[in-house]
């Protein structure tokens, strides 16, 4: 199903296309300079730094990859997680990715060429496919029991309310830490206020 999980992701000198295992690099004329082949399908790639992107890797966790002058990427660090590597985001050193039902795994990647597993995930009654982060906030679409809403440290990330249930929700995006984003199937675009996490607000659809 490479089709399916295949995408442009755009970094300061041009490009990354991602296609199953396979990531092409791309000059800002459209001109593929280089490839990379991950050790396992690629879900997301993230920017991290200005020539370095982390790739979520479905069953391998996640690797670090310095696309440097385009066109002999190199791998600076890997290290793998318990559950499918879905989605990734960031927050401050913190890498969350969103791991299947095993739920939030947690990163430290203070030191980019060994990045490590925290012990101390957030669990989930769902499947956690989706997250997003923006400053400390952090929000998970958690399939079968809503949106959890939640708050990153330097050590930890610890829950602090959810959303309903019930929404067919197709995307959730912080646009800054007080902005909440969800697009759903059946509601359409809905934002809600989320500057104290333990108390969302909604305030349009």
């Amino acid at each position: 199903d490479e089709a399916d999980h295949s995408g442009l992701h755009h970094y300061d000198g041009g490009v990354v296309v991602r296609s199953g295992r396979w990531m092409y690099i791309l000059d800002a004329t459209g001109r593929r300079t280089g490839e990379y082949r991950a050790s396992d399908e690629i879900r997301q790639i993230i920017p991290f730094g200005e020539n370095t992107v982390i790739l979520a890797l479905y069953a391998k966790g996640m690797e670090i990859v310095d696309l440097g002058n385009g066109i002999f990427p190199m791998r600076v660090g890997r290290t793998d997680t318990l559950g499918r590597a879905n989605a990734l985001a960031i927050s401050e050193d913190l890498l969350l990715i969103a791991d299947g039902l095993v739920g939030l795994s947690l990163v430290d990647i203070t030191d980019p060429t060994t990045p490590t597993l925290r012990e101390q995930g957030i669990t989930t009654e769902g499947r956690i496919e989706q997250v997003s982060a923006s400053g400390r906030a952090v929000v998970v679409d958690e399939k079968g029991a809503g949106i959890g809403l939640l708050r990153a440290t330097v050590e930890t990330v610890t829950r602090q309310s959810a959303l309903v249930a019930d929404l067919a929700v197709l995307l959730v995006h912080l646009v800054d830490p007080a902005t909440l984003l969800v697009v759903t199937e059946d509601e359409g675009i809905i934002y809600y206020d989320v500057s104290d996490l333990q108390m969302p607000v909604e305030w349009m659809r």
